[in-house]
């Protein structure tokens, strides 16, 4: 299974530093010379598109992969590094839960491009992604490891949705597996940080907690 997934991710970074490198090429990622109103515009739409492509995924596949496409095509129009690490998060999304494979496929080739560029600001969502991507898979150490770094990147900037979604999952992991203590350890940090940060009812509505059934 772990030759598998390291031959997997081998691929997609050559198969990705081989995209990036044609890009390169052609426009080194520069900004297209759109007009300004025109950059907000496409980056609204951006947003748009990326909450229409969670909110269909699970129902319609056909209609969530057709806004993802659309939110390609529109980081093509802005060509920034920020719009299609967007482009492919949502392309991940998409195929997170119907055809995994390419949901690390696009998942890496964001990583990747982020970690080229040191777009902090998107790092955590990412390894966040990929995280619950591998406990799908029921690779529970890699998970952990990306969640756990998750954790770090999300913490460095201030992403308390991040954090408290890597630490919700964490707890879940653990009590999966049979780590009560670890799990409690987390339970406790996430509680802690939604009740300050979110006004959590103080009975922790929304966190599965160690030992629930």
């Amino acid at each position: 299974m772990e030759y598998r997934y390291g031959l997997r991710n081998f691929v997609i970074a050559l198969l990705t530093l081989l995209f990036f490198a044609g890009c390169r090429q052609t426009s080194n990622y520069c900004p297209s010379g759109l007009a300004q109103s025109q950059q907000t515009v496409l980056s609204d739409s951006l947003k748009k598109l990326d909450s229409l492509v969670l909110q269909n995924r699970a129902i319609k596949f056909s209609e969530s992969l057709k806004y993802a496409k659309r939110a390609n095509e529109i980081a093509k129009k802005l060509n920034t590094h920020d719009a299609f690490v967007k482009s492919f998060i949502m392309l991940g999304n998409v195929y997170y839960s119907s055809k995994m494979d390419s949901g690390f496929y696009f998942y890496n080739k964001a990583l990747l491009l982020i970690d080229s560029f040191q777009l902090a600001k998107e790092r955590g969502k990412v390894l966040y992604d990929l995280g619950m991507l591998y406990s799908a898979a029921n690779n529970y150490k890699k998970s952990i490891s990306l969640l756990d770094s998750a954790l770090v990147c999300s913490g460095s900037i201030r992403d308390f949705v991040t954090i408290s979604n890597s630490l919700n999952s964490l707890v879940n992991i653990y009590l999966d597996i049979g780590e009560g203590t670890k799990a409690r350890k987390m339970y406790d940090s996430a509680f802690v940080i939604a009740k300050s940060k979110y006004s959590l009812p103080a009975n922790g509505d929304g966190i599965r907690e160690p030992g629930e059934i």
